[in-house]
């Protein structure tokens, strides 16, 4: 993942851009459909957090699916 602190107001907002594999099975998710991290082995600290859908990329598996997500988390610095 890559993220980048901008100004937002009086914060600074965490944007986050991440690739996500969902299963093949799991229901369709569309551009700016909000999901929700449900098991991640490389970071645990993701687990429960919402994402924005931004697209979808083109899998070479046929068991699961790619997406690019957004984080959008408000941090005070």
């Amino acid at each position: 993942s890559d993220a980048a602190w901008v100004p937002v107001a009086d914060r600074q907002v965490a944007l986050g851009l991440y690739v996500v594999t969902i299963p093949t099975g799991a229901d369709l998710v569309q551009v700016n459909d909000t999901i929700t991290i449900t098991a991640c082995d490389g970071d645990p600290d993701a687990v429960g957090v919402p994402m924005q859908v931004l697209g979808s990329r083109r899998s070479a598996m046929t068991w699961e699916r790619t997406i690019s997500c957004q984080l959008r988390q408000r941090v005070t610095r």
